[in-house]
């Protein structure tokens, strides 16, 4: 398995990005502490090292931008009096595999899966605290 990763471009995009000289050496640890092989289907690996990683990132803002059209059609269709759902639930299905895919190839680009799932866990834990957060607020006012 191949890892490709341009970092002094990575570094240059995060420093600019971020207005922070330090990032730097922070994504330098973080790459050096996480990086292990992602782990994916042969097949997404063979499109990824076909393509690379620069083309697959901007069929990534593609079929990301074609999401968000898919949802909102989705969302208006559902408005429609004779909405039957089937051409805007299988065009969701169809956009959300395509972002899957790409997402994947990314992933095993940046070889950080650690990081990934440790993300992950975060978001989730840190919505979860919102949700109860409401529930309890909720039980308050419906007790007041």
């Amino acid at each position: 398995m191949k890892v490709v990763i341009d970092e002094e471009k990575l570094m240059d995009l995060l420093e600019f990005q971020w207005g922070y000289e330090g990032i730097r050496e922070d994504v330098q640890r973080v790459l050096r502490e996480n990086s292990v092989p992602y782990e994916t289907d042969a097949r997404i690996e063979r499109i990824a090292e076909h393509y690379g990683m620069e083309a697959q990132l901007d069929v990534l803002q593609e079929e990301c931008a074609e999401l968000i059209q898919a949802v909102s059609k989705y969302k208006r269709a559902k408005t429609y009096p004779d909405f039957d759902g089937y051409w805007p639930f299988m065009k969701l299905t169809e956009e959300i595999t395509d972002v899957e895919i790409m997402t994947e190839q990314i992933k095993y680009f940046l070889a950080c899966p650690n990081v990934f799932a440790e993300w992950r866990n975060k978001k989730i834990s840190r919505q979860i605290a919102r949700i109860e957060c409401e529930e309890e607020d909720n039980e308050q006012d419906s007790n007041n």
